[in-house]
C-alpha cells in the first residue's frame, strides 16, 4: 500500500492509464493526477468548478481521459498530458452523476428533475437530451448507467 498526501478533502478518486495515474477531486473542484508508482504529484488540472463547496463532484476515468463532473458540467481531460480535451455544459439542471460509455466516447449525465443527456465527447454535441422515466435509465434516484 501507499500513501498519498492530498491538499484538501478529497471527494473522489480514478485510475488511469492502466493504473499508472491515480487522480483526486476535491471540495473545490481542484482535480489533481499523481504518480501510482512513486506517489508523487503529477499534474494539478484547472478546477473542474466554481460551483458550492461540496456540491455532486465525481471522478471517472476511461483509458487516458479522466472525466470530472462538478456543478453544471462534465470537465475531460488527457491525464498524460493534462490538456482539457472538453467541457460538457448546457444541461438545464443540476448534474449529479454521469456514466462513460466504453471508450470514453459517449457520456449520459442525469440530475434534478430527473433529465438525463447524452453527449459525444470528441465534437461535444448534445445526442439527446429526455427524462429518466423516457430513457428506461436503471439506478437509485441519482445514478445513471449507459
Amino acid at each position: 500500500s501507499r500513501e498519498f498526501t492530498a491538499l484538501g478533502t478529497v471527494i473522489d478518486v480514478a485510475v488511469l492509464a492502466g493504473g499508472a495515474l491515480l487522480a483526486s477531486i476535491d471540495l473545490h473542484g481542484a482535480v489533481r493526477t499523481w504518480s501510482a508508482k512513486s506517489g508523487a504529484l503529477m499534474r494539478m488540472l484547472s478546477p473542474a468548478s466554481a460551483g458550492p463547496i461540496g456540491r455532486y463532484r465525481v471522478l471517472k476515468a476511461s483509458g487516458d481521459l479522466l472525466f470530472a463532473l462538478a456543478w453544471g458540467k462534465v470537465s475531460v481531460w488527457n491525464a498524460t498530458s493534462g490538456v482539457l480535451v472538453r467541457q460538457l455544459i448546457d444541461f438545464p439542471y443540476i448534474l449529479r452523476d454521469f456514466a462513460i460509455s466504453d471508450g470514453g466516447r459517449e457520456v449520459v449525465a442525469c440530475g434534478d428533475e430527473e433529465e438525463v443527456v447524452l453527449w459525444e465527447v470528441a465534437s461535444g454535441e448534445q445526442l439527446r437530451l429526455g427524462t429518466r422515466r423516457e430513457q428506461r435509465w436503471s439506478g437509485g434516484p441519482h445514478e445513471c448507467v449507459v
